[in-house]
């Protein structure tokens, strides 16, 4: 998560994603990761069954949880 999170949080204030395919562009990063800390390169696995069981957010709901952060 150190590695991973940092990236695409980092210019969350200055630019957060609008549409769709920009923020399919930046969850890939975690989904990656997932794979990666999991060791399962299957491309029948569920990343979001990894994901659910490592116990990280999608970086949206961070994203939403900065924003509203920022605006309280």
């Amino acid at each position: 998560m150190a590695l991973v999170r940092p990236i695409p949080e980092y210019s969350t204030a200055a630019w957060s994603p609008w549409n769709r395919r920009n923020m399919n562009n930046i969850e890939s990063i975690p989904r990656g990761a997932a794979r990666f800390v999991s060791s399962d390169y299957d491309r029948t696995s569920s990343v979001t069954s990894m994901i659910k069981e490592l116990g990280w957010s999608s970086l949206q709901s961070r994203r939403t949880l900065h924003d509203l952060t920022r605006f309280f």
